[in-house]
């Protein structure tokens, strides 16, 4: 189709077409042409737009409206009334086109084949079908159609004509979601002696941080599924009023739903946020930091919030923020509905504040056993040292820091945390396994250092071990790592595949055997498990490639991440969550995180991390902090450790919604009701199109995505939204 455009500047925006704009209901025009005979009236009143077509000998006719420009990449479909009159009562099959276009690109759907003669139609034009280069900026639309259509009907040219009329414009977003949900930082109560304002469990509050602009007009709202945890921020902000230092303290009351059901307050915990010292070299480099982030954020020395104390008492003396950590946790089984309650802050014990609280909980569960796997290193070696003396290595110790990782949907590398005993003792291992089963983990390692397998006396203690794991009816969750050939490169492979030949030799169920590596073709075929190593501006596209390499060399292997967004504390909370967003993005079968408690010859408190010397970073290898007390049995989390689980609970999102609209889409294919499959296959559409939003916006790649954490929890409703209706319809449909 020759492509004819004109400018028409036009004063209102494309956002307002809800409003009955003039550029949808008075600014029409055509393109010029001998054959066109084709016209145009408007009535802004009445919102509607008449376009009228004489059939004639030419090839097509269309008919424009320029807009003012805007992105419509975010949103979801064009919908209009349609009515169709012909002046013969026939409707060709192919009749009217749709096209968008910006500044000499194009896209459209071709055919919108409306069926109904005069009579109206809801006709919606999917947006998440075309071209995302022209959605980026919109300048104009139009209608077409084609005369040949018309006279193939039997339309007789110069005597018939079609008339569409078309009406209530709407630009759809993608499932709309109330603001509140966005979970924006907003004041929620004002004290004489400051300012109480909330902030989500992503952001990270720092001391100097300026008061949002806006104050809350309704309850701090948190949204969670059954079987989650979810965090969110109560921050003071003192005026020049509190003269003296005060204790700041917080306390909730049970929560009540309508229906007289009560969250206990027992469920809602709330922490110290402790700030931590980041000097020049503890910093994260430009290079490291996402693309999307660079223009807005600078990694800079200062003081970082990342602690996550036990207890809840803020000293509070100057014009600085003072975070408290909030986490609500919906045990499986909460009856889903909305609580409502609220948060009382006291100074000295005289009560200041009231916050209104409103908890809403789905009507879905994450599972018990988190789906995606992972292997966390929990490390006596790196980690007790100097913290916990010999004597103390107990078993009540590591079961506390297991419950915290299976807490946080972690598996452990180590379980026991030496790994077997040997000689192998059943009674040594046994309470450890039996720990880790009912803590539902759902991975960890037979062997850390590539078992023995040289000498007789070597492979009889090895096949002890995996006689006992296959005996637990365990052995399948169990990968054995070769360390000792970590992160080698291309000219270690001899030594790789000598290695991997011998353990497989030994015994046959050696299946998952994985080191850190790049994807190198002289060692295809020898890896059962990939665990890639990328770093930098591209590793987006060098993962995709590995994973298609290795799956189509091998489908049974397993391709598992180590790179992407890091951990460092220096760096916004949202690089942190959105780590399994991509893992779930890139369908990788786990995530190897390389140490939680690396606290040897550091002190994490301070700001060090082990190793800095070499270019580490703080946090580095560490999302748990060392006791405070030397022998005291505590574990004091990260903000980084929260978010860390977070992501993980997203991927459930994710997971329980891709599994949720594969079983509609079947129904759709199944069902034999014209009626059935028009509802329902609104319903895929929706589906469908959040879908594309998350790829095409939420997860462009490592180094581009949205900035900003509210368009995360927005997402994340939506998600939530579609997998409670769509599990609504497929239940009422199995009655």
């Amino acid at each position: 189709m020759k492509k004819l455009y004109y400018a028409l500047l036009l004063s209102l925006n494309f956002v307002l077409l809800t409003a009955a704009e003039p550029a949808w209901y008075g600014h029409w025009w055509k393109v010029q042409d001998k054959n066109f005979k084709s016209s145009f009236s408007a009535d802004p009143v009445k919102k509607t737009v008449t376009l009228e077509f004489p059939i004639t000998e030419g090839q097509w006719d269309i008919l424009r409206v320029n807009l003012n420009g805007g992105d419509w990449t975010d949103k979801a479909a064009l919908e209009f009334d349609l009515k169709i009159t012909t002046t013969n009562g026939k409707l060709p099959r192919r009749n009217l086109g749709f096209l968008a276009h910006s500044k000499g690109r194009e896209t459209g759907e071709p055919y919108i084949n409306a069926y109904i003669l005069d009579k109206p139609q809801k006709i919606r034009v999917d947006l998440f079908k075309l071209k995302k280069e022209v959605l980026k900026n919109i300048t104009g639309i139009a209608f077409f159609i084609w005369h040949r259509d018309f006279r193939q009907e039997g339309f007789v040219p110069g005597k018939d004509k079609v008339t569409f009329e078309l009406s209530n414009f709407k630009l759809l977003s993608f499932d709309p979601v109330g603001e509140k949900v966005k979970r924006e930082s907003k004041i929620v109560a004002s004290a004489g002696e400051g300012v109480f304002w909330s902030s989500s469990g992503t952001d990270k509050v720092m001391p100097q941080a300026s008061l949002p602009p806006q104050k809350a007009e309704e309850p701090l709202y948190v949204s969670l599924a059954g079987n989650e945890y979810e965090p969110f921020q109560v921050v003071y902000t003192p005026s020049e009023k509190l003269s003296v230092p005060q204790t700041l303290t917080y306390e909730t009351g049970d929560l009540k739903d309508k229906s007289g059901n009560i969250f206990p307050k027992e469920n809602i915990s709330v922490r110290r946020v402790g700030f931590v010292p980041i000097n020049q070299k503890n910093t994260v480099e430009y290079r490291r930091i996402p693309r999307c982030f660079r223009d807005k954020f600078k990694s800079l020395p200062g003081m970082w919030p990342d602690v996550l104390y036990n207890d809840c008492k803020l000293t509070v003396k100057n014009k600085e923020n003072y975070p408290a950590y909030f986490t609500i946790h919906a045990p499986a089984g909460t009856v889903p509905g909305v609580y409502s309650g609220k948060i009382t802050a006291k100074l000295d014990g005289r009560q200041v504040a009231e916050i209104p609280l409103e908890v809403e909980v789905f009507s879905f569960e994450l599972p018990l056993k988190p789906s995606f796997k992972t292997l966390a290193q929990y490390s006596i070696a790196y980690g007790f040292d100097g913290h916990y003396p010999e004597t103390y290595q107990n078993f009540n110790v590591h079961e506390a820091y297991y419950r915290s990782m299976a807490k946080h949907r972690i598996s452990p590398m180590h379980l026991p945390p030496k790994g077997p005993p040997r000689p192998f003792d059943e009674k040594k291992i046994a309470p450890y396994i039996a720990l880790g089963k009912e803590l539902n983990f759902n991975a960890w390692l037979n062997f850390y250092w590539g078992p023995p397998v040289r000498s007789e006396k070597d492979r009889a203690w090895v096949k002890e071990v995996l006689d006992y794991l296959e005996k637990e009816n365990i052995l399948k969750q169990t990968y054995t790592y070769v360390c000792e050939l970590d992160e080698v490169g291309d000219a270690k492979y001899k030594d790789v595949i000598r290695r991997f030949n011998a353990i497989h030799k030994a015994d046959p169920r050696f299946n998952k055997v994985f080191l850190t590596l790049r994807s190198s073709p002289y060692l295809w075929g020898i890896l059962d498990v990939w665990v890639p190593t990328y770093s930098g501006e591209d590793e987006d596209e060098d993962l995709l490639q590995s994973i298609k390499t290795v799956k189509n060399i091998n489908p049974d292997a397993e391709m598992w991440n180590y790179g992407g967004p890091a951990y460092n504390i220096a760096q916004p909370g949202l690089i942190h969550r959105m780590i399994a967003w991509f893992d779930w993005k890139y369908q990788v079968d786990g995530r190897l995180y390389w140490c939680l408690n690396c606290w040897s010859k550091c002190d994490p408190y301070k700001g060090e991390a082990a190793g800095s010397v070499g270019g580490n970073r703080a946090g580095e290898g560490m999302l748990i902090y060392p006791p405070l007390e030397k022998d005291k049995l505590e574990i004091v989390d990260s903000i980084r450790y929260e978010l860390l689980r977070e992501g993980l609970e997203d991927y459930e999102y994710l997971k329980i919604w891709r599994d949720t609209c594969d079983k509609l889409f079947k129904t759709v294919s199944f069902s034999t009701s014209e009626t059935e499959r028009f509802e329902l296959g609104n319903l895929c559409k929706r589906a469908l199109e959040l879908d594309k939003k998350i790829n095409r916006k939420m997860l462009k790649s490592f180094h581009d995505y949205p900035t900003d954490s509210a368009y995360l929890y927005e997402v994340r409703n939506q998600l939530a939204n579609q997998i409670m209706e769509i599990q609504k319809v497929l239940k009422s449909k199995n009655k």
